[in-house]
């Protein structure tokens, strides 16, 4: 099987582009054109790695027209343009196009193969990631649907028919209900991470309303034991406001809460929302009231810890620099502190690379 790269040249002058063709034929499988509207033809009839473009080709398509007809196509290729001194600004318009870098005429032999070489392994770099991020999407619906539909079908039964069902049924009912949640979010965050680590666009703030926002994410049986008996109590202002990423604040609230029922299940779980300084919305979190649960040891709630912590912790670091929030005290769980105090700007930050915070 041939997985030599393969190189389009397109210059109008036969010099330059079988001296091109010569230099790069050593490595790379290479095509030549004599006009831009060749290469659009032999672009349009199979698959090229890269095209070394030649911008000034009169009589014919010149290279910006040949780059901007390219792109119009949606055609899957980088572009190096090639260019005179005079034709620099020119160059630059071409780069605004989304050509990949250019070569000043005369060049030499080394120039060529290592701006080539350098362009190719991002090319590679980036369709790697385009193939991650397939995958991680295919598989996040085909968890992520079924879930959904277990929570939702559940929650139906629960409302619809709870009174007619034994305490053994609520009970069992009650497991299938946590257990499934707990799935989800343990599913949601490692898809979060995932997702995070491949970067990608910045996710925009956006005002969304806190109390509502609250119910529903709170909404529905803590992942845990046999039976719900977390009561959560939530203390918000009807028309409090935030400016946030509100998806990623939900998988930081959700890591801060997961293990609250399966610790020690009989608990009151208080969350508060107030307005802070300088436009900032503070979420606080507090797990007191405990009565611990007589029918665990202390033994096996460290236990529990040692397997929900790390994933929940780097969740929590993620999602707090993803929204350039201030979590304290320093998190290791919910159960090891007496509460927790998120503080969310008003407004988050333009991301740069993934994990990465705004100075």
């Amino acid at each position: 099987m041939n997985d030599r790269k393969k190189i389009l040249i397109v210059d109008d002058e036969t010099g330059p582009r079988v001296s091109l063709q010569m230099i790069l034929s050593l490595a790379y499988d290479v095509t030549t054109a004599e006009s831009g509207s060749r290469a659009l033809q032999l672009l349009a009839a199979e698959r090229f790695d890269a095209v070394l473009l030649d911008l000034v080709m009169p009589g014919d398509l010149s290279g910006i027209e040949t780059l901007r007809a390219i792109r119009a196509d949606s055609i899957p290729v980088e572009v190096l343009v090639l260019t005179g001194s005079s034709e620099l600004s020119t160059a630059v318009e071409c780069l605004r196009l989304g050509a990949r870098d250019y070569l000043a005429k005369p060049y030499d032999s080394a120039a060529i193969l290592a701006a080539l070489s350098t362009v190719l392994q991002q090319s590679e770099g980036k369709a790697a990631v385009a193939e991650r991020e397939e995958i991680l999407a295919e598989l996040s619906h085909e968890f992520r649907t079924p879930l959904h539909a277990i929570c939702g079908y559940t929650e139906i039964l629960d409302e619809e028919i709870s009174e007619a069902l034994s305490q053994d049924q609520r009970c069992a009912l009650g497991r299938i209900q946590s257990n499934s949640k707990r799935l989800l979010d343990y599913l949601e965050g490692l898809f979060f991470l995932a997702e995070s680590e491949m970067g990608g666009q910045p996710t925009p703030a956006r005002d969304f309303q806190v109390r509502p926002w609250l119910e529903r994410v709170l909404r529905g049986p803590l992942p845990q034991g046999d039976t719900q008996t977390v009561e959560i109590e939530i203390e918000c202002e009807e028309e409090l406001t935030a400016c946030a990423h509100p998806e990623t604040l939900e998988r930081l609230l959700n890591a801060l809460t997961r293990d609250a029922g399966d610790v020690e299940p009989r608990t009151k779980l208080r969350v508060v929302a107030q307005r802070a300084g300088q436009g900032a919305v503070e979420f606080r979190l507090d797990s007191g009231d405990r009565t611990p649960d007589e029918s665990s040891t202390r033994g096996e709630r460290d236990d529990h810890l040692a397997q929900c912590d790390t994933l929940a912790r780097e969740v929590v670091r993620r999602a707090a620099s993803r929204l350039d929030a201030r979590v304290s005290p320093q998190w290791r769980g919910l159960r090891r502190t007496n509460g927790v105090r998120i503080e969310v700007p008003a407004q988050a930050p333009q991301q740069g690379p993934a994990g990465h915070r705004r100075p």
